[in-house]
């Protein structure tokens, strides 16, 4: 930058050398300027989700699929398996592999609120994941609610025994009491 004297009022008068832009312009500058407009746009992103976690959840549909395939390779325990105990003692395990329900029962058993009703789909004559039972819920269907209906409400062995046949089961009582990584 040189100094001088001051350029009349009204006038413009340039100081940097003559880049490809002009008097007073260089590839450096407008570099420069690129990178700190980059920054500005990345640094308001990570401002609007506090503690590193994103401002809305985000589920494995908003990920593309080379992304997906290449978060899931890096990501320990994809899928965990979930404990709830219903009424009097009795347990069931559900099979969660969806990376939103995933950390959902994770934040349940730290003792977060949300959602604790496991609600999904029965697929009898399967134990899967949870034996000794001959069912468990399908988990492509597995979500979490706040309360549930009469009609699908119950204990494991009622669905067991037939005495609860609805598609789907939804334990209002159901307490998350372990989650397991699935290997």
């Amino acid at each position: 930058m040189r100094v001088g004297r001051a350029a009349p009022m009204g006038s413009v008068r340039s100081v940097g050398p003559v880049g490809p832009w002009g008097r007073g312009g260089s590839v450096v500058s407008v570099v420069s300027v690129a990178v700190a407009a980059v920054a500005v746009v990345l640094l308001a992103a990570c401002s609007a989700a506090p503690s590193g976690r994103s401002a809305a959840p985000v589920g494995a549909d908003d990920l593309s699929p080379a992304l997906a395939a290449s978060v899931g390779a890096h990501v320990a325990a994809a899928s965990v398996t979930a404990t709830f105990r219903v009424g009097g003692g009795e347990t069931f395990r559900v099979e969660l592999d969806r990376p939103d329900l995933v950390e959902h029962v994770r934040r349940l058993l730290a003792g977060e609120g949300g959602p604790t009703v496991p609600i999904g789909a029965v697929v009898r004559d399967d134990p899967g994941p949870n034996a000794p039972w001959s069912w468990h819920l399908d988990p492509d269907t597995v979500e979490f609610a706040s309360s549930a209906v009469d009609a699908c409400d119950g204990t494991p062995s009622e669905v067991e025994g037939g005495f609860l046949d609805a598609q789907d089961y939804c334990p209002r009582a159901a307490e998350l009491v372990a989650v397991d990584d699935v290997p």
